[in-house]
């Protein structure tokens, strides 16, 4: 039996301190630190032990997506050339800031993949990522009359330097949520209502699955499964997200296409519990703050549709959230035209020539961020890997779910296996209106992805790797023989004195 790397309890963690990136704790120079990077940092520490002291290895997968992974990480590289020779020192200087920060985030992923842990320790954190629903979603619910009669709480200052850099010092930060007569979009401890509602669309998905597939879960009790889709549905609810009801209808359409054979009165079951609970809570907070959450996302989605929203007739009704992402996608295109091919370089956006008249530092796009900074090679090579990420995750497990034996042998790494497309795929769709590609909760859901194939592979005998192994012995046993060594003393010879 293989022995488990130590980070059972390591990447639970990590998974609860992901949700925290509103609030950095320290800044160097102009770059706020999180507390998931200095919980990353932990990992690069522990590494001489790892791999010296121990003597363990790093097993690199043999597999397309770790080599499109690796591309993704040369791109960027190789786009940093332009602002090195621009003689722009602005330029140069933030390519290397922006660069060092992602390889840091990068590497860190990428030895994750390569100690390759059982699934037994990832599926745990997404036990623990999904229970927090029990803790959040409460809190936002009490953020809605705490900000409608000034409670305690109602609003929590974010501390984001990098974003702050850009502004008047004395400002405080603070969630961003808008104001529909009394209702405020909650927000919960997320900066703003689309990151709770990414949040709870991930979550959605890792519990709804197994309850449709009929098949082992991430939670031990059964009844856990249901309270969390209810706090899901509610979080859903009072964010007010598109980004959100995008998200969670990319998992349903995946459930139809997937599991359309197990989708009985199981999951209209599901459905009508959630619609139930949906309506209910529109009809309290229709009562307590005069305004009808449904109402307004049938208005929002019908200004879309009518071109209402992207002509500024819809007022705060859609915010600024659709007309500065159209404005993102049309201020990336004149800064990629700049240039095409290699972008303007990693970070430097904000510092190209339309950019400094832009009114954004960054695009609220991964895709439209990589179209400018990275060119089309990077948009290209990003694209691809997501596209692979979720085609592989989906053929394995159709695979591995038409072998029985080793999904009896197996239920946890089944478990794990059932939602990886889901994954992979809010991934691909989140990228649309998201931009953290520079930032550790996007990769921890593409490691999440890559280490559950990785693990199928390997159930399956199918996984080749390359070993890298730093010491021919582990520093661990030399240490111990020299000890004993020591302690024994130098051996003596005895001689027979009688001839």
């Amino acid at each position: 039996m293989r022995k488990e790397p130590d980070v059972t309890w390591y990447v639970p963690i990590m998974f609860l301190l992901s949700m925290l990136q509103a609030f950095q704790l320290f800044a160097i120079g102009s770059f706020g630190v999180m507390p998931v990077e200095v919980w990353m940092a932990l990992l690069f520490a522990w590494m001489p032990i790892y791999l010296l002291w121990q003597g363990r290895p790093l097993r690199v997968p043999l597999t397309s997506e770790m080599a499109l992974s690796v591309a993704v990480w040369g791109i960027v590289l190789v786009s940093c050339i332009a602002p090195l020779v621009s003689g722009d020192a602005v330029q140069a200087q933030q390519a290397i800031k922006t660069f060092s920060h992602f390889t840091f985030i990068w590497l860190f992923f990428m030895l994750l993949i390569c100690m390759q842990q059982e699934s037994v320790v990832w599926t745990r954190a997404m036990r623990w990522y999904a229970a927090a629903t029990l803790l959040i979603v409460p809190f936002g619910l009490y953020q809605l009359p705490a900000r409608a009669f000034d409670w305690p709480l109602a609003w929590l200052s974010v501390t984001n330097v990098s974003f702050k850099a850009k502004m008047d010092q004395s400002l405080e930060i603070g969630q961003l949520a808008l104001q529909f007569a009394n209702f405020f979009r909650v927000t919960s401890i997320f900066s703003e209502p689309s990151g709770l509602a990414a949040y709870v669309s991930i979550v959605l998905a890792i519990v709804i699955v197994p309850i449709v597939r009929k098949g082992p879960g991430v939670f031990v009790r059964s009844w856990m499964g249901p309270l969390v889709v209810v706090m899901c549905s509610l979080a859903l609810l009072t964010a007010f997200s598109l980004t959100g009801i995008m998200l969670t209808g990319v998992v349903m359409i995946l459930l139809i296409l997937i599991h359309r054979a197990t989708i009985t009165r199981r999951m209209v079951g599901i459905l009508a519990m959630a619609a139930m609970i949906v309506v209910g809570a529109d009809v309290v907070i229709k009562a307590s703050f005069d305004v009808s959450v449904l109402q307004l996302f049938a208005m929002r989605i019908e200004s879309i549709i009518t071109g209402k929203a992207l002509a500024k007739e819809a007022g705060s009704l859609v915010g600024e959230s659709l007309t500065q992402r159209t404005g993102d996608y049309t201020a990336s295109y004149i800064v990629w035209m700049e240039s095409p091919v290699l972008g303007v370089g990693p970070g430097n956006f904000a510092f190209s020539d339309f950019g400094k008249t832009h009114n954004q530092p960054y695009p609220s796009s991964l895709y439209a961020s990589l179209l400018a900074e990275q060119g089309l090679a990077g948009l290209v090579i990003i694209s691809v890997f997501f596209a692979l990420m979720v085609g592989v995750s989906w053929r394995l497990y159709m695979r591995w779910s038409s072998l029985p034996d080793l999904v009896r042998r197996d239920p946890v790494l089944d478990a794990y296996a059932s939602v990886l497309p889901f994954l992979a795929a809010i991934v691909m769709f989140v990228s649309f209106t998201g931009n953290m590609f520079v930032h550790a909760i996007l990769w921890l859901q593409i490691a999440l992805v890559m280490i559950g194939t990785t693990n199928l592979r390997r159930s399956m005998g199918e996984l080749k790797t390359f070993d890298i192994y730093l010491v021919r012995r582990p520093w661990r046993e030399l240490a111990i023989e020299s000890w004993k060594g020591a302690k024994t003393g130098p051996r003596t010879e005895r001689y027979d004195t009688d001839h």
